[in-house]
């Protein structure tokens, strides 16, 4: 296991946070997390495209207007939903025509993205409507340009079966680390490496 910067950088944004007193320290998904979004106690949430109408407009409807996108210190992706055909269908020529239609077809794509104002994992549908939509919520912002340039920060790499699972350790522990839970840097990435050669003994980590 080879740790990347990124996760080091991670480290030193919190110290930076905590040094400036700027963490809200609300778990993710937390009653008090969501309430916090109606309340306009925090500055700012870190999230995905989805994060807009699935997250911030659901939880705090009456504050449209009063919200905007900015960049965040790096970008990333953190995967994504994945679609298959089933080897055993009797239906595999259907379901490949859905998965085309549903992934591929621009017409459709841009459609759904205008009415349902949805960024889609199509680029070229992306463009295609980006000029025309604004959100309310937002304040009139065109965030389908702010996310069509974001985009193009986010540098594709390769994942691998223990990618999501040593993630999830790393994220356990740098909540705890931003509670005040670690001595050190060092003493975090102790743990942090010897818990994954807890769940994962058969990888090497230096």
């Amino acid at each position: 296991m080879v740790i990347d910067q990124a996760k080091h950088d991670a480290l030193d944004l919190v110290d930076q946070a905590i040094e400036t007193n700027s963490l809200a320290m609300l778990a993710d998904w937390s009653p008090g997390w969501s309430a916090s979004m109606q309340q306009g106690s925090i500055l700012f949430y870190p999230g995905p495209s989805w994060y807009l109408q699935f997250v911030l407009q659901s939880n705090a409807p009456d504050t449209t207007g009063q919200w905007g996108l900015a960049s965040g210190p790096a970008a990333f992706s953190g995967g994504g939903t994945f679609y298959s055909v089933y080897s055993g269908s009797e239906n595999k020529e259907l379901a490949w025509d859905f998965v085309k239609y549903y992934g591929f077809d621009v017409d459709f794509l841009e459609g759904l993205a205008v009415e349902e104002q949805y960024y889609t994992s199509n680029r070229v549908a992306n463009e295609g409507v980006a000029d025309e939509i604004t959100s309310d919520f937002l304040a009139g912002q065109n965030f389908f340009e702010f996310f069509n340039e974001e985009s193009e920060k986010v540098n594709a790499v390769v994942r691998t079966s223990f990618d999501g699972d040593i993630n999830s350790i790393f994220n356990e522990l740098l909540g705890s680390y931003a509670r005040g839970n670690f001595s050190s840097k060092d003493a975090f990435w102790e743990r942090f490496k010897r818990d994954v050669k807890i769940y994962f003994p058969e990888l090497t980590v230096d």
